[in-house]
């Protein structure tokens, strides 16, 4: 019998993250389907059509300006209820990430669209992370991508927590050994 039977316990959401990560993957698919197609009719297309795009990529950084503030003042007016405020936030993001590639590609060309193709993912990837796993986890991981990203060796950051894993993944990549429990022991505090 429960200690408290008056007492009702909360049963647990474990929708949230995996609602979150699935947003995050899907915005990462727009975003990625958004530059390939630029990338086929801009960058690899006809003069016709890479003229033709010139144009449309002055007009969809417009069109973000406009998708951002109206998101924005959406978030400000739906600011009492939540839901409604996220909605108006994810409407500005996509603004602000319509705006900001379609000016970028549309001034630097084909080095900004080849920066946003690798970065689109890598921040889709990391958005996945922050929502599946604890924030301790998702710092290190963090950590660890950009050290790799960087060139510098695993292991040059200290981890975030002060902790590291006794085993393979401990020896090997020391950041990411912050999140992982080896062995019965689980976590080793660092001496």
């Amino acid at each position: 019998m429960a200690k408290n039977p008056s007492k009702k316990s909360k049963p647990v959401n474990r929708e949230d993250p995996m609602n979150g990560a699935m947003k995050f993957f899907l915005a990462g698919l727009v975003a990625e389907l958004y530059l390939l197609i630029i990338r086929r009719f801009y960058v690899n297309g006809t003069a016709v059509q890479m003229i033709t795009w010139y144009d449309y990529l002055f007009y969809f950084s417009i069109a973000g300006l406009v998708i951002l503030a109206a998101g924005a003042v959406l978030s400000a007016v739906w600011r009492k209820e939540q839901k409604k405020r996220h909605i108006g936030w994810y409407i500005a993001g996509a603004g602000a990430f319509l705006a900001l590639a379609s000016f970028l590609i549309w001034k630097l060309n084909t080095p900004a669209l080849t920066f946003l193709s690798v970065l689109v993912p890598v921040v889709m990837l990391l958005g996945i992370l922050w929502n599946l796993y604890d924030r301790e986890c998702a710092y290190a991981l963090t950590i660890l991508g950009i050290s790799l990203v960087a060139g510098l060796p695993p292991g040059t950051f200290q981890p975030v927590s002060g902790y590291l894993c006794e085993g393979i993944r401990g020896r090997v990549y020391p950041v990411a050994g912050a999140c992982c429990r080896c062995g019965p022991e689980g976590r080793q505090r660092r001496r």
